[in-house]
């Protein structure tokens, strides 16, 4: 479903008025170097969406949409002054969509389009609205967008068009069921699928179904309830989670650092078959980048290493965060004084510094080579990722 419209922009949210007679903001004439050609038959304008650190404050509560010229604008519509990013003094202009607040997420807003026409420019917004059978978190979300472009002619006048979609998600949800009894994610039900042909009343006893989502649970602060099929389950509130819209490239995981959310390298392998354990007082914890999911059958699936506890050190010692060690370590570090050449880092093996490829890691008295792990450090053995590995104490 798809609903088009056309608005003409009288007053921005900041109060500044846009007519052909404020030359300050809109001048008549358009600079050097656009030809009236181009001009008469419309161009579009490159533009980057980016994030205000700061926030929006309480810009964007009902429906927003204006075009940001100055500093100052910037800084009566928000309460704090542009990113560095922004930079108007070199000829930066802004756009802020905000589609208001709503019931529930699953909404998106965008700007797909700027383009310069003869006589004004011309920006289209976009709200993606979540329709039938669409997973949406029970909570008040304010989808909005903030997107900067440079344009080389002098603003005539603004209208802003509208090129709204509704989404749609009626597919079913996660099988469940049959032979292996599979359960469905968090608080999820399952039910029989029906038009498979398979009949829980008539005699299928193992009959598989797809999973339902019925209930709303109250989760604790920082938590919202998702209740799609494939979770039905509190998740982090999006609103305060960096991570929760990141999706990382295999092998990477979202973590965030002074509110910034960055994909950064897995810690060691472990579990497995074997149970491979992590280094120190690290928890092995399901790799979120892999094809195996030990809540849907996979009880063999490895995982990846972090470090989720703080310990107290003895004297001269201080705790080690990272995946690889997770405990306390000399309060001198070996390695805090060698320079490696580029594409090499220093790891401490068997008490020395030495210098190993980015994508090898230290094992014990060894070094492993690039794509294995460090299954057995106390022999400096290493193998492939979940391959078998002896568990024994060599030192």
């Amino acid at each position: 479903m798809r609903m088009r419209s056309i608005e003409w922009l009288v007053v921005s949210a900041a109060g500044v008025i846009f007519s052909a007679c404020s030359a300050e903001v809109l001048p008549s004439e358009p600079s050097v170097g656009v030809s009236e050609q181009a001009l008469r038959g419309g161009q579009d304008l490159k533009f980057s969406e980016f994030t205000d650190p700061a926030g929006t404050g309480g810009a964007g509560a009902t429906e927003t949409r204006v075009l940001i010229v100055r500093a100052a604008q910037y800084q009566r519509l928000f309460g704090h002054a542009a990113p560095k990013e922004v930079d108007f003094a070199a000829g930066d202009v802004v756009v802020f969509y905000s589609a208001g607040v709503k019931r529930t997420g699953g909404y998106d807003a965008a700007v797909v389009r700027i383009q310069q026409n003869p006589r004004q420019l011309e920006i289209t917004t976009q709200l993606s609205s979540p329709g039938a059978g669409c997973p949406v978190t029970q909570s008040l979300t304010q989808p909005h967008v903030l997107v900067k472009f440079r344009p080389d002619f002098r603003i005539r006048g603004v209208r802003f068009l509208r090129d709204d979609i509704v989404r749609d998600c009626t597919q079913p949800g996660p099988f469940c069921g049959g032979i292996a009894a599979i359960p469905c994610p968090g608080l999820g039900s399952c039910v029989d699928a029906p038009g498979d042909g398979c009949d829980p009343d008539k005699g299928g006893a193992d009959c598989g179904g797809v999973c339902e989502c019925n209930v709303l649970a109250l989760c604790v602060p920082g938590f919202v309830f998702d209740s799609s099929p494939d979770v039905c389950d509190c998740v982090p509130d999006p609103s305060q989670d960096p991570c929760a819209a990141v999706r990382c490239a295999a092998g990477t995981h979202c973590e965030a650092a002074d509110g910034t959310a960055e994909c950064v390298p897995n810690g060691p392998f472990c579990g497995g078959l074997l149970g491979l354990p992590c280094p120190g007082a690290g928890s092995c914890v399901d790799d979120p980048s892999d094809d195996c999911d030990p809540d849907m059958g996979g009880a063999d699936c490895g995982g990846m290493c972090i470090c989720n506890v703080v310990s107290r050190c003895p004297p001269n010692m201080i705790f080690d965060p990272s995946p690889k060690v997770c405990s306390c370590v000399p309060l001198v570090n070996p390695c805090a004084t060698v320079l490696c050449i580029t594409g090499t880092h220093c790891e401490v093996i068997a008490g020395e510094p030495n210098c190993i490829p980015n994508d090898s890691q230290a094992c014990g008295s060894n070094v492993c080579a690039p794509g294995q792990v460090c299954c057995n450090a106390s022999c400096g053995i290493c193998t492939p990722p979940g391959q078998f590995c002896i568990q024994i104490a060599c030192n």
